[in-house]
Order: structure tokens, then C-alpha cells, then sequence
């Protein structure tokens, strides 16, 4: 069975989020961070509704908004600048709300009020290291457009990776996050394609859709990533203090989380407790001194995550 098993993946995020109908609870839990990061297009998409409703001609409605210039539309113009200011302010919450689905996954039940305190709680790294990642995958994105492309679906992993380490720098993230995507980008775009008819439903639905969507979507998303972290461990390819700034005490990560449609133990969560969650006390952190000192101790020069090596048939293992 392969690492990334889309379908079976898929089959257990809705298994998991139609437990009690969670997928209800979920999305009024991150239903603020989306509305404000998307309230300008919510708000052109109203203003357009009564051409539709009216049978006016919207095709030309929609040629003429944006092609005929007036001073309605400089007060628009600003407004538009006002939103994505917001939605910049709003970045660090990214992390929070992927810590969210994290949480609900690894069974620490966290509210709504978890979104908002990680993210004000950390808001000055999760910025700092989200914004650099983005710069960088707009940086590429200049060479041409397929560059830019493969560096977002190799930085992918790096709002989880800062939920899972706060003491995590912009360039260990990224670094981190690529090696995790190595051999799975084509795995990950083809599941990011394999939304679209979900968001075409939510359009034809004038959003209602993504009640159920914006849930089903992020967890998907967080199944990959914890395979992804499990199969990244196994091989011995990224430390698991990489991911920790606790790490927790298995003695096999490969029964750890594994969203494969295979026969599995139950989530547990981590065995040291989450700051985050709404039932858990906050825990001791390391230094952070420390966690670098374990993280980057490696024999091999060639890869700073590598802390190990594995026989060629377990490397093989993942490549079937």
C-alpha cells in the first residue's frame, strides 16, 4: 500500500468527519479565520447576485465590471487593498487553523478558541516564517510558472510543521517540508486538482457548500501530512525532534497515524500534552538550544535531517 493512498485517504477524512456530524462543528471552529481571508470576494459575489436573480445579461455585467473604469471602482480599488492588507494580518492563523485539524485528528478535540490562541500566542514567528515562505515560492514563480508551482507543493507542509515545532526557522521549515514532498509533489498536486469539482459544487451551492468542504478538504490535508511525518521518520530521513519541540515516545512510528485504508490502532494523541487543545494543560518547552543541538547532530553531511540509515529494502518498501 502505497504512502499516499488518495482514495483510501479521502474515504477515511469522510468517515472521520461524519463521526456525529464533526464536519459541523469543525467549520463554524475556522469559519471566521475563511470569511475574513475571503470576505472581499464574498462581498463582489453578493453585489453580483441581482444580475443573476434578474435575468440580466451577465456575461456583459461581468466584461463591463471589470474592463470600464470609473470612480466607482477607485473606491473599490481601495477597498480591495484594505481586504489583502487583512488577509496578510491573518497569516499566522494559517498555522493555527492546519494545528486545528492536527488536534482533531490526533484526538485532543480542540474548539474554536484554540484557532485564535495559537495564532495570537505565536503570531510574530508563524508571520515571520510564513510570509519568507511565500516570498520565496513568489521568487520562483518569476523564473517561470511550473517553478512555482513545485516550490508550493514542496513548502506545503510548513504551516503543520510549524503547529508540530514553534522553534522552527523559515529555512529549517522549508527544508524540512522538502524533504518530506520528495518523490510525493505529483501525489499532492494531483489531490489539490482533485478538489475542484468540490469547489464547483460549493460555487453552484453560492458557498453553502463549503460548510461541508472547507472540513473535508483540511482534513484530507492532515492525513497527508502525518503520513507524509510518519514515512519521513520510518525512512530516517527527518529527526523527530523535527517535528517536536516535545517529542513524543513510540516504539514504532509506523503504527503511528497512518491513513492508508490499512487496518489501524486508533489516533492517540501525543504522549506529551498540547498547549493547544481545550482539554490539555499546557506543557514544559525545552530549550531551544537543545532541540537544535538533537536536530541537527547528523553523521551524514548530505542531508542535516538524516539520522540513520535504513536497509535498502525498507527505503523500498515506501517506493512500491
Amino acid at each position: 500500500m502505497g504512502v499516499l493512498n488518495r482514495a483510501a485517504i479521502k474515504r477515511e477524512a469522510k468517515d472521520f468527519i461524519g463521526n456525529d456530524k464533526r464536519w459541523l462543528k469543525m467549520f463554524f471552529s475556522v469559519a471566521l479565520y475563511y470569511i475574513l481571508t475571503n470576505i472581499d470576494s464574498i462581498r463582489i459575489n453578493i453585489q453580483k447576485l441581482p444580475r443573476i436573480f434578474h435575468g440580466g445579461n451577465t456575461i456583459k455585467y461581468f466584461f463591463d465590471y471589470y474592463t470600464n473604469y470609473s470612480s466607482d471602482q477607485e473606491v473599490e480599488g481601495i477597498i480591495n487593498v484594505s481586504f489583502n492588507i487583512v488577509s496578510i494580518l491573518l497569516i499566522p492563523f494559517m498555522v493555527s487553523v492546519a494545528g486545528y485539524f492536527l488536534n482533531s485528528l490526533r484526538g485532543f478535540n480542540p474548539d474554536w478558541k484554540s484557532v485564535c490562541k495559537e495564532g495570537f500566542d505565536n503570531y510574530g514567528s508563524y508571520f515571520v516564517v510564513c510570509i519568507v515562505t511565500g516570498i520565496s515560492i513568489f521568487l520562483w514563480s518569476l523564473l517561470f510558472f511550473v517553478p512555482g508551482i513545485i516550490k508550493a507543493l514542496e513548502y506545503s507542509q510548513v504551516p503543520y510543521l510549524l503547529h508540530d515545532n514553534k522553534n522552527l526557522k523559515a529555512s529549517q521549515a522549508k527544508q524540512i517540508s522538502t524533504i518530506m514532498t520528495r518523490d510525493y509533489k505529483t501525489d499532492l498536486l494531483i489531490l489539490y486538482l482533485s478538489f475542484i469539482g468540490w469547489h464547483i459544487i460549493s460555487a453552484l451551492t453560492f458557498g453553502l457548500g463549503y460548510i461541508y468542504v472547507i472540513p473535508y478538504i483540511n482534513t484530507v490535508k492532515a492525513m497527508y501530512y502525518e503520513n507524509l511525518k510518519s514515512n519521513a521518520i520510518d525512512r530516517g530521513i527527518v529527526a523527530p525532534e523535527a517535528f517536536m519541540t516535545n517529542p513524543p515516545i513510540y516504539d514504532d512510528f509506523s503504527s503511528y497515524n497512518q491513513y492508508n485504508g490499512q487496518e489501524q490502532t486508533p489516533a492517540q494523541p501525543y504522549t506529551t500534552n498540547n498547549i493547544y487543545s481545550s482539554q490539555i494543560a499546557q506543557p514544559e518547552t525545552p530549550k531551544t538550544e537543545d532541540i537544535e543541538e538533537r536536530m541537527f547532530e547528523i553523521p551524514e553531511a548530505d542531508d542535516v535531517f538524516k539520522t540513520s540509515q535504513t536497509d535498502s529494502s525498507d527505503n523500498d518498501s515506501f517506493n512500491k
